[in-house]
């Protein structure tokens, strides 16, 4: 059981691991620790005032709750470059693999 847990260590994290961006102590995250979230429950709201705001202000809150979503994942893929640029990774396939990954899985979580 030793074995396979040293084994397991000296592997490197797959490209979609929370492990491969590191929090920075005092970064905060602009789509996740603001209330910027809130955007994301846009379409939430806008069902909820169906009968007040009409179907096009349903429409616009999905536009606002997608715009978010994709602002995100577009943001969390710019962070992961910069992450891996500051620890000398940059140009590989490997890298670029890492970026995909972490802007993909913001998109789908």
């Amino acid at each position: 059981a030793n074995d396979k847990e040293s084994n397991s260590e000296d592997r490197e994290p797959p490209p979609f691991s929370p492990s491969v961006l590191p929090v920075e102590q005092n970064e905060v995250d602009l789509f996740r620790d603001t209330g910027l979230r809130y955007m994301g429950y846009a379409n939430e709201a806008g069902e909820a005032f169906r009968a007040f705001i009409g179907a096009s202000g349903v429409l616009a809150s999905y536009a606002i709750a997608s715009g978010y979503v994709v602002s995100d994942s577009i943001y969390q893929g710019y962070k992961t470059s910069r992450h891996l640029k500051k620890d000398g990774a940059t140009g590989s396939n490997s890298t670029k693999m890492r970026i995909a990954m972490a802007t993909l899985e913001s998109l789908v979580w």
